[in-house]
């Protein structure tokens, strides 16, 4: 049995799936805002009571009663992430929205975020553009952002890639590496531009270095296949590797090839197997089908047909009818039943419909990113 669709893939503009309207709320500062700092004594009690400390969530209670925008903006994110309180969409937007109202640029991008996203109130693309528009005036990199996302998709206006662009760019010349990134997409396939390399190397590689996985997992493609910068194999392991630590799965999955193939790196199954383990339990398809060979073939791990059997199972439910990875797990599991009594098959089959329903769940009720305060 062979790997199949073992193939490298760039995250361009077109599978970045809004990545950058997230919700942004949070008692850190970073250097893409030019909001005033916070009140050190407000974070101190946002930490603790995220920790779950109810003294201090009282007290940052008291201080969002009283207005205070830091403490609002902290009780929203404590909401929406059911840290140190349930998980409440309908609070959240309350207390993002009285922040928005007094004019704070970051609760300002949050609540377009929640309307964007149908987070507490309902979608309303129209309430989100508006949201966006006043805390971009105010200099907020993160609505920039979502301004940029927003044009280039025509989510709620007229598509203007262009616009898209230089919405974009005006956010990434602030510093934030995701609009970095999205900059380096967009010159990449020509989104709002003419295709432009030099520059897709350049914004990919200033989030690169800013630690972004996607930007670095981009980089990592683009020395692999050589385009639009010489071919450097070791070059494109070692980011894949940057990325993949911090858990992105596109890269995990790279990574094993990587290793299962000997490129970039020196040959090593028990490696190879593990990224794929990494990827595949993270719902990325390729990479089950990978581990479902992987234990067929018993390398980097014994030869397990019933775990072969279970992943390759998982793989079909998960891909989409007649899909390329749905066919290679079909084809596979047809090579594979010749090897298996029916009770075996069933038990895989079991097995793997288990762990898809507790992926799902998982999916479904995953809480809203905490993005970096901007």
């Amino acid at each position: 049995m062979k790997y199949q669709n073992m193939k490298v893939i760039l995250c361009r503009m077109n599978n970045i799936l809004l990545v950058a309207i997230t919700i942004s709320i949070s008692i850190l500062i970073s250097a893409h805002s030019q909001a005033k700092p916070p009140n050190v004594q407000i974070v101190e009690l946002y930490e603790k009571a995220k920790a779950g400390d109810k003294a201090s969530l009282e007290i940052l209670f008291h201080n969002a009663r009283k207005g205070n925008v830091d403490a609002q903006n902290g009780l929203a994110l404590m909401y929406l992430n059911g840290t140190g309180v349930q998980n409440n969409y309908l609070e959240a937007f309350k207390w993002c929205l009285q922040a928005a109202q007094q004019g704070d640029p970051i609760a300002q991008s949050n609540l377009g975020t929640m309307y964007a996203q149908g987070l507490g109130v309902v979608r309303n693309d129209t309430e989100a553009l508006n949201w966006f528009r006043k805390a971009a005036a105010q200099g907020n990199a993160q609505a920039k952002l979502s301004l940029g996302l927003i044009y280039t998709n025509g989510l709620g206006v007229v598509r203007d890639p262009t616009e898209g662009l230089n919405w974009t760019r005006k956010a990434a010349e602030q510093g934030l590496p995701i609009a970095q990134n999205n900059l380096g997409s967009m010159y990449l396939d020509g989104i709002g531009t003419k295709r432009n390399y030099p520059e897709a190397v350049e914004w990919f590689r200033k989030a690169a270095i800013q630690g972004l996985a996607l930007a670095q997992y981009n980089l990592g493609v683009l020395y692999a296949e050589g385009q639009a910068v010489p071919k450097d194999v070791v070059q494109a392991a070692s980011l894949y590797r940057s990325s993949a630590e911090q858990g992105l799965a596109q890269a995990q999955y790279n990574l094993a090839l990587s290793y299962a193939t000997g490129t970039g790196v020196k040959q090593n199954d028990r490696e190879a197997f593990e990224w794929f383990l990494k990827a595949a339990e993270q719902g990325y398809i390729s990479a089950q089908n990978s581990l479902g060979a992987m234990y067929s073939m018993g390398r980097g791990v014994n030869i397990d047909l019933s775990n072969a059997y279970k992943w390759l199972t998982i793989a079909q439910i998960m891909a989409l009818p007649a899909s390329i990875e749905f066919n290679d797990a079909t084809r596979n599991l047809s090579i594979l039943s010749e090897h298996l009594l029916p009770q075996q098959q069933k038990k895989a089959q079991q097995e793997a419909a288990k762990w898809v329903a507790l992926f799902r769940d998982r999916e479904l009720h995953r809480k809203i990113s905490d993005y970096p305060f901007q």
